[in-house]
């Protein structure tokens, strides 16, 4: 692991000292470490907690040492992983032993409590993404995970805007009230 990622593992273990639970956590790499969720949480009037702890150069093989920090010390019901960018982007790079960590951390995920999983594909424009996102969606099949397909988001005109949009309606505990949907789409 290297030192920023070590870094920003000792940052969330002492913000984790105040934060107490969170009923969503976004966990994952670049994609989701560049969300602004405290600020999209606000204006798309969501009355629950979900905590960013995402951190931009891990790797699939870092996620297990963050879990503590990322995922076991805030006791979310719902967790949503995005892993692959950082992987990928590794000349060493193996999908097949990369799907088979993939499902550990999902174990690993669920361990200390019953949690729903959400896996989020690799949001990023290069070739193998669509293969490693088809071997995603099998996994999350196979796991009784959610896969979440928002593979196309930077085809939108506000791309991280629209990926939180999409994730919203799984982060919801229950359905949307009519105050919350008039809040959402701006009426």
């Amino acid at each position: 692991m290297n030192a920023a990622i070590l870094e920003q593992k000792e940052a969330y273990g002492e913000i984790n000292a105040i934060t107490g639970s969170a009923g969503s956590v976004i966990f994952g790499t670049q994609s989701f470490s560049e969300l602004p969720i405290a600020e999209l949480v606000q204006d798309f009037g969501l009355n629950i907690s979900v905590c960013n702890r995402s951190v931009e150069d891990a790797t699939l093989a870092d996620a297990f040492d963050l879990l503590d920090e990322c995922v076991y010390d805030l006791h979310p019901h719902k967790v949503f992983l995005n892993f692959g960018e950082t992987d990928m982007a590794r000349p060493d790079f193996d999908l097949d032993r990369f799907i088979d960590d993939y499902e550990r951390l999902i174990r690993a995920t669920h361990e200390g409590g019953k949690r729903a999983v959400y896996i989020i594909p690799v949001l990023n424009q290069k070739a193998d993404a669509e293969r490693v996102n088809a071997a995603l969606r099998a996994l999350a099949a196979r796991t009784d995970s959610c896969y979440v397909d928002v593979a196309d988001i930077f085809s939108y005109e506000k791309p991280r805007v629209r990926l939180f949009s999409e994730l919203t309606h799984y982060m919801r505990e229950g359905r949307m009230s009519f105050s919350e949907a008039m809040h959402v789409y701006g009426f």
